[in-house]
C-alpha cells in the first residue's frame, strides 16, 4: 500500500480533501498572485503521514518540554522529529519535520509580510484551511481551520521567540547549519470573539527551527498545546475548547504538516514571480 492511500477522511479529516473551494472573481482581481491559489496542494511526506496517523502517539519520553528547546540547536536529529503525544504534565506535544529543498532565507523573510498583506495570499498558503487575515486596531489575527473547526488565531501578541530565550547565545556555535528561529505563544478563540475581552479557548507555544540542508532548508517544528511559554517559564492554560486536548494535539500537528509542505512547494515559484514582476 502506498502511504498516500492512508490519507483518508477517517484518518485525517478535512485534510484528506484539499482544496474544495475556488476564489471569487473579486478575489482574483485583488492580487497578481491569484493564479497560485489553483496550484495542486502537495500531501506531506511519508514520514509525516506515518507519524501522524490516529492511535500512533509516541512515548512521552521521546518528547521535549518547552524549556528543553535548546536541544534543537545541535547537528543531527532528536529522537522524535515527527509525532505527537500527551505529556504527564497535562499538555500536548507534537513534532513535524519538513524538507524545503529550494527555499532560501530571503524567501522566508519575503513570505511573512506577503501572506499577511492580503486574504487571498493567506488562502493560497493552504486553501480551505486558511480562511481570512484580519487586521484590527489591536493587532493581527487569522481565521483558520486547525482541523477541528474554524478558529481565530491571534498573531504576535506575545514576544516572538529567539534563541536567547532558550539559553543559546550564538546558535551557529552549536549548529553550523542554523538559519533562523521563529515562534511564540498563540491564543485561539472562536471566530467572532472580542479577543481583548474574552478568555481564549486554548493556547499553544511553537518553535519553528530552520536550518540549511543541501541547496535549501529544512524546518523542524515543536509545538506544545495547552501551555503558554514566556521568559523561560511555561504555564498550563485552562482549556475552554470542548474538543478534547489529545485530539487537538494531533490536529495541530497535521495542520503544521500540510501548511508548511504547501509553503515549501509554493514559495520558490511565488518569489520568482515577484522578482520577475518587480514586486520584491
Amino acid at each position: 500500500m502506498d502511504y498516500k492511500d492512508l490519507i483518508t477522511s477517517e484518518n485525517f479529516g478535512v485534510y484528506a480533501d484539499i482544496p474544495r473551494t475556488k476564489l471569487t472573481e473579486e478575489e482574483k482581481s485583488s492580487t497578481p498572485y491569484a493564479k497560485f491559489f489553483d496550484l495542486p496542494v502537495p500531501v506531506p511526506s511519508e514520514e509525516n503521514i506515518m507519524a501522524l496517523l490516529p492511535g500512533k502517539a509516541i512515548d512521552p519520553s521521546a518528547a521535549i518540554l518547552p524549556e528543553e528547546a535548546s536541544r534543537l540547536f545541535a547537528p543531527g536529529y532528536l529522537e522524535c522529529e515527527n509525532g505527537y503525544c500527551m505529556l504527564p504534565q497535562g499538555f500536548g506535544f507534537s513534532a513535524v519535520r519538513i524538507d524545503m529543498p529550494d527555499v532560501r532565507p530571503e524567501m522566508i523573510k519575503f513570505w511573512f509580510p506577503w501572506y499577511t498583506s492580503n486574504t487571498v495570499h493567506y488562502k493560497t498558503w493552504l486553501p480551505d484551511m486558511h480562511v481570512e487575515m484580519c487586521h484590527e486596531e489591536q493587532g493581527h489575527s487569522a481565521i483558520e481551520n486547525l482541523g477541528w473547526g474554524a478558529k481565530r488565531v491571534v498573531l504576535g501578541r506575545s514576544k516572538p521567540f529567539s534563541p536567547q530565550d532558550f539559553g543559546v547565545a550564538n546558535p551557529l556555535e552549536s549548529d553550523p547549519d542554523f538559519m533562523m528561529l521563529l515562534g511564540g505563544s498563540n491564543p485561539v478563540y472562536e471566530p467572532g470573539s472580542d479577543y481583548y475581552k474574552e478568555e481564549p479557548q486554548s493556547i499553544s507555544a511553537s518553535v519553528n527551527y530552520f536550518r540549511r540542508k543541501g541547496n535549501g532548508m529544512e524546518l523542524r517544528i515543536r509545538s506544545w498545546t495547552g501551555v503558554s511559554y514566556r521568559n523561560g517559564q511555561y504555564t498550563l492554560e485552562k482549556p475552554l475548547d470542548p474538543v478534547p486536548l489529545a485530539e487537538r494535539v494531533r490536529w495541530r500537528a497535521c495542520h503544521h504538516a500540510w501548511e508548511w509542505s504547501r509553503m515549501a512547494a509554493l514559495l520558490p515559484e511565488i518569489y520568482q514571480f515577484a522578482k520577475e514582476n518587480k514586486l520584491v
